[in-house]
């Protein structure tokens, strides 16, 4: 049930339907609870409501984002999610990059 759901999802990202009620399906597709969607998005949960119940149209840059997630998760990649949840708590880089390890990074 839950890759039909993403599927759905898909559709209405590929169809560009912003209304509310789209956004929260494909965040419940995603099962993202909203909470966690407005810390990904740096945005304060009530934000996330008033998008979901049309009090307020829908960001084009959150929409794109949670398109974005949806896509991959059908694919089976989580590029976008990791590179979010990397946004909310950096990690210190050494003072030295393993070249190896970041073209095999971009060979995928």
């Amino acid at each position: 049930m839950a890759r039909f759901e993403l599927r759905v999802a898909k559709e209405l990202a590929r169809a560009g339907v912003s209304s509310g009620e789209a956004f929260r399906f494909m965040r419940r597709s995603l099962a993202l609870r909203a909470i966690d969607l407005a810390e990904l998005l740096d945005v304060a949960p009530e934000t996330v409501s008033r998008w979901e119940t049309e009090k307020r149209a829908v960001h084009r840059g959150a929409y794109a984002i949670v398109a974005s997630l949806v896509r991959e998760r059908l694919d089976g990649r989580e590029e976008t999610l990791a590179a979010l949840r990397a946004l909310r708590r950096p990690r210190q880089l050494g003072e030295t990059v393993d070249l190896d390890e970041v073209e095999s990074l971009g060979a995928e």
